[in-house]
């Protein structure tokens, strides 16, 4: 056992310090001592190694919008977000490597096992602002940009 505990109001946690997939065994006994088993499977991911991975999808986006090759940016896109940012990147396309050479470097906010938070910043009238980017692993495993 990795983690026992009598108390109820005790949130059940554990860290798993190497990545891998694991199989918690949950085990509930009620107070006329019958036990309930539960497994959950838990993936533990590697945050430097997903970092390099999202930095890789903003990079890629930015590298082919500041190249002019709008269906390139739009493949690291999510469905909707393609959707939503195709028009707005093609009347952008010609400012393109101005407005993507303007962004501070990428930085993590929060990583979790289907979202991804980052941001950047920008000059914009004199004054800087910060936007948000999101990230979101579909169903196939592929993180993708959802929106910025």
């Amino acid at each position: 056992m990795d983690l026992t505990t009598t108390d109820a109001t005790q949130p059940l946690q554990f860290t798993y310090s190497t990545p891998g997939l694991y199989r918690a065994h949950l085990q509930l006994i009620d107070s006329s001592a019958s036990t309930t088993d539960a497994y959950l499977a838990i993936e533990v991911d590697d945050v430097v190694a997903l970092d390099a991975i999202l930095q890789g999808v903003w990079n890629g986006t930015h590298g082919a919008l500041a190249a002019g090759n709008q269906t390139g940016a739009l493949m690291f896109l999510s469905r909707p977000a393609r959707e939503q940012y195709a028009p707005a990147f093609a009347v952008l396309l010609p400012t393109m490597p101005g407005i993507v050479g303007s962004f501070s470097p990428l930085q993590g906010i929060k990583i979790g096992a289907n979202l991804a938070e980052y941001g950047v910043t920008r000059m914009i009238a004199g004054e800087r602002r910060l936007f948000l980017i999101y990230f979101i692993r579909g169903s196939d495993g592929v993180w993708r940009l959802d929106s910025m």
